[in-house]
């Protein structure tokens, strides 16, 4: 065996460098944890805000994807995460002509429209363009209610 043949001043000295890798692990280790817990607090900073809205916030992908929704749209609509923004919310097989999210992508600018719901309401639709973290362009959507 290799150790063997080393001095015992070898073997302390890589002792050493390992119990100082060992500490610089536990370091990062604590590291971590607090960026996680940093995390955790603005993620439920963030999700209290969006949970006090009066008004409805969804993000809707390019093809037209529900991704999020607040609690307000899902209690109207029920949970369209993973379903067509036009068939859930406004009850069309086709996307809807003049649609604010196809413009805001277009054009790179909030777009607002009024139009009517699936359940009947009138609703003013502000469609923000947007690009995720993976450099996916959708939009976020206020949605209000003005029936």
């Amino acid at each position: 065996m290799k150790d063997q043949r080393k001095t015992k001043a070898q073997l302390t000295e890589e002792l050493g460098e390992l119990r100082q890798q060992v500490a610089q692990l536990e370091a990062s280790e604590t590291e971590h944890e607090r960026a996680l817990e940093a995390m955790r607090v603005q993620r439920d900073k963030y999700e209290g805000v969006i949970a006090s809205l009066a008004d409805g916030l969804d993000v809707v992908t390019a093809d037209y994807r529900v991704e999020f929704q607040n609690e307000v749209l899902r209690d109207r609509f029920g949970d369209l995460t993973g379903k067509l923004c036009y068939v859930g919310y406004m009850g069309r097989e086709t996307p809807c002509e003049g649609c604010p999210m196809t413009e805001a992508i277009a054009t790179g600018t909030t777009q607002r429209v009024e139009a009517t719901g699936a359940d009947g309401r009138e609703y003013e639709v502000a469609s923000t363009p947007f690009q995720d973290v993976d450099g996916e362009t959708k939009v976020i959507e206020i949605v209000r209610d003005i029936t």
